[in-house]
C-alpha cells in the first residue's frame, strides 16, 4: 500500500485547496464587506456635502446679521425690512436669505424708557438648493438694540 492510499484510508490525507462551498462562503463575506464599505463612503460624502452647505449657509447668515448690527449701531432703523422676502447672496451663489424684523419694545410687559431705545427680533432664513424637494435652509434668530440718542 504506497503511502497515499494509506492516508487516504485512514483518512489521515488532505486535500490541497478549497471546496466549492468554502469559496461561495468567501466571496459571500468579500461581496458583504465591500457593501458595506460602499455605503458608508456614500454617507460620509453626503454627510461632507450638507456640512458644507451648513457652512456656507452660516457664512451668509453671519454676513447679512454683521450688516444688520452695522445698521442699528448707527442708530438707523433698517426701511423696507418687514417680512421675508428672499434675496440671492452676493457671496454665495445658489444661496437666498430672507430677512424679518419685529419689533418687540414692551412685549414683556416693560416699556422701554427715553434712554433704553427700542428692541427688535430679527430672524434671518439662509435656503440653498434648485428643486423644492431638495431646498434646505437653516434660520438664525437673534435680538438686536436700536438705541435712540437723547
Amino acid at each position: 500500500m504506497s503511502r497515499r492510499a494509506a492516508f487516504r484510508r485512514f483518512g489521515f490525507y488532505r486535500a490541497r485547496g478549497m471546496t466549492l462551498m468554502e469559496v461561495l462562503i468567501a466571496t459571500g463575506i468579500l461581496v458583504f464587506g465591500l457593501v458595506s464599505v460602499m455605503a458608508a463612503l456614500q454617507t460620509g460624502l453626503r454627510t461632507h456635502a450638507r456640512a458644507l452647505h451648513e457652512n456656507n449657509a452660516a457664512l451668509v447668515g453671519a454676513s447679512v446679521m454683521a450688516e444688520l448690527r452695522s445698521i442699528f449701531a448707527r442708530g438707523t432703523q433698517p426701511h423696507g425690512i418687514s417680512e421675508l422676502t428672499p434675496q440671492e447672496s452676493a457671496d454665495f451663489p445658489g444661496y437666498k436669505f430672507a430677512v424679518a424684523i419685529k419689533d418687540i419694545s414692551g412685549a414683556h410687559g416693560v416699556r422701554g424708557g427715553p434712554d433704553l431705545g427700542r428692541e427688535f427680533f430679527v430672524e434671518v432664513k439662509v435656503t440653498w438648493g434648485d428643486h423644492p424637494e431638495e431646498r434646505k435652509w437653516i434660520v438664525f434668530n437673534t435680538v438686536m438694540f436700536l438705541r435712540t440718542e437723547q
